[in-house]
């Protein structure tokens, strides 16, 4: 007598496929629209938060700029922040920000609105200084005097003083 064995080999995960069916989450209309709004904002947050890459291999992500953003250009471009003294804007195609001094920035004045701006990206010190941060301060200032030069950040290693 001659008979033919059929193995099948699954990879479905039989002890929580049990577990799913035995003992199912049962929502009401609004919990379901609540936990479905819930995953959208997640994904949203994920979709806005800007994630640079870093020569090892591993990521940066920083928060969420929309909140802080005042404009938005074409090329996705954004002003972040404005006022008399200074202004930051992140350029979208090589993921670089630019922090531009519209007064001569005192160092400690340059340190506050360093750490000021690393706290709104939720960022440690030495992720900071892994960006793409240039610092210049506007011809208008001391009649360009300091103009055109990228002065960088402050205490990170690549940072140059502002020397009056």
């Amino acid at each position: 007598m001659s008979g033919i064995i059929y193995f099948f080999v699954s990879t479905i995960d039989i002890p929580n496929m049990i577990s799913e069916f035995s003992s199912p989450e049962i929502l009401s209309k609004e919990e379901r629209k609540e936990k479905e709004l819930l995953l959208q904002k997640q994904k949203k947050k994920e979709e806005e938060s800007l994630i640079f890459h870093r020569g090892n291999g591993s990521n940066l992500t920083t928060n969420d700029l929309t909140p802080y953003t005042i404009r938005e250009n074409l090329q996705k471009d954004q002003l972040l922040i404005q006022n008399e003294q200074y202004l930051i804007q992140y350029t979208h195609h090589d993921k670089s920000f630019l922090i531009s001094f519209l007064v001569f920035p005192t160092p400690s004045f340059r340190k506050e609105i360093e750490k000021e701006f690393m706290k709104m990206l939720n960022l440690t010190q030495e992720e900071f200084c892994q960006l793409s941060i240039m610092e210049y301060i506007s011809k208008d200032v001391y009649d360009g005097k300091y103009a055109g030069q990228n002065y960088g950040v402050s205490f990170c290693s690549h940072g140059k003083d502002i020397l009056q």
